[in-house]
């Protein structure tokens, strides 16, 4: 059980900052995927030189604060990003340069550490795109209301603060999920590096219901694993 108590702030309003943290986030992970037999993950180029990731990283944000803001509006996408925090004391107080910290109208500072975002009616393209998941796709929306976990990324420049925020973040969007009455929760990724990415996820209540590959132009072929949460009704 991880020692840190989590704060899973919705509220997203500062769009630059929560763009670069998630960003920076990424950029952190490239180091310590490639350290532990990962790298082909993501590659070795940083997210914050690519204008497209980018962009795409704000877009998460903006959508997510449209949407809790608005949500019953039809032309809003359907997106909520939730950002895992720890409150920032003596014991946690030093070497935060660089790192996304928020100081509340108390005055209390949190140190975000993590973030996740959740699709509602969505499917990436590159996962749709795959002849041997559309049983799989075509049942999820024929049960009705599948979600699709996007984002899950945490910073590792926070150290042991980091510690369980995943587990936390997937608690939470699941609750969501719940709320909103979804008829599962889905994610992919990476199958490579003998599927301990895989194993996390179905460490957290996930299954796996289907493997495929990505291609994309310029790119080594990426491996991956399409996972379920089953939301009990």
């Amino acid at each position: 059980m991880s020692p840190n108590s989590f704060h899973i702030r919705e509220i997203c309003d500062d769009i630059p900052a929560d763009s670069a943290f998630i960003i920076t986030a990424f950029d952190a992970s490239i180091v310590h995927l490639a350290s532990i037999g990962s790298g082909a993950q993501w590659g070795s180029t940083p997210f914050s030189a690519s204008p497209e990731r980018v962009q795409h990283a704000t877009d998460t944000v903006t959508a997510s604060e449209a949407y809790r803001l608005n949500s019953g509006a039809d032309d809003t996408k359907r997106l909520r990003l939730f950002i895992a925090e720890v409150k920032v004391d003596d014991d946690n107080s030093s070497n935060l340069d660089g790192l996304r910290v928020r100081t509340a109208d108390d005055g209390a500072r949190f140190l975000a550490v993590a973030a996740g975002s959740v699709c509602e009616g969505y499917w990436p393209a590159y996962v749709s795109a795959q002849p041997q998941l559309s049983p799989v796709i075509e049942q999820a929306n024929k049960e009705g209301n599948p979600f699709y976990l996007e984002i899950l990324i945490s910073d590792f420049r926070t150290g042991a603060a980091r510690k369980g925020s995943g587990g936390a973040l997937v608690k939470r969007i699941r609750e969501y999920a719940v709320e909103k009455g979804a008829t599962a929760l889905y994610l992919d990724c990476w199958a490579g590096n003998d599927g301990n990415l895989s194993s996390y996820y179905v460490s957290q209540g996930f299954v796996e219901v289907g493997e495929f590959l990505a291609e994309k132009p310029g790119r080594d072929p990426w491996p991956g694993k399409l996972l379920r949460m089953d939301i009990p009704r």
